[in-house]
């Protein structure tokens, strides 16, 4: 297992331990982090993020379905699936969604960077129009694409 692998296991398990302030020793200080709705740069905008998924989520478990890594390991590509219970406040690009204590299910094709044994960039494409249907919220024609 390659420095991306790796470090992607274990900021998944500060995630869903609700250990976040251990993002600081896997992140650069720089870092970005791109979802399919929102992107930033620092330490600070990925603490956030997924201090907010582990808040909206507390149970969110991951499982790696593919993986392709680099020669050198510092850069992979990996097919995920998770799951997680809807008990917190989701906030997204429409504003706050309520719980509603679903249990949501859904898939994310996620390319993670790295650097002297640092995350430099994380992007993460995952289906919000299959999420918003799970928990119930109208979705307009347009959306569809």
């Amino acid at each position: 297992m390659g420095e991306a692998r790796e470090l992607v296991e274990l900021a998944w398990r500060a995630i869903e331990s609700g250990e976040v302030e251990r993002l600081g020793d896997l992140f650069s200080e720089e870092a970005e982090l791109a979802t399919a709705s929102a992107e930033g740069q620092g330490l600070d905008y990925v603490r956030r993020v997924f201090r907010r998924h582990h808040e909206a989520y507390p149970d969110l478990r991951h499982e790696v379905l593919g993986c392709i890594e680099s020669g050198d390991g510092t850069e992979v590509a990996l097919d995920m699936r998770f799951t997680g219970t809807h008990r917190g406040e989701l906030h997204g690009p429409r504003g706050t969604i309520a719980a509603t204590g679903r249990t949501l299910r859904w898939r994310s094709a996620d390319h993670v960077r790295t650097r002297d044994g640092r995350i430099v960039s994380w992007r993460a494409t995952f289906d919000r129009l299959a999420i918003r249907e799970q928990l119930g919220l109208e979705v307009a024609a347009g959306e569809r694409g």
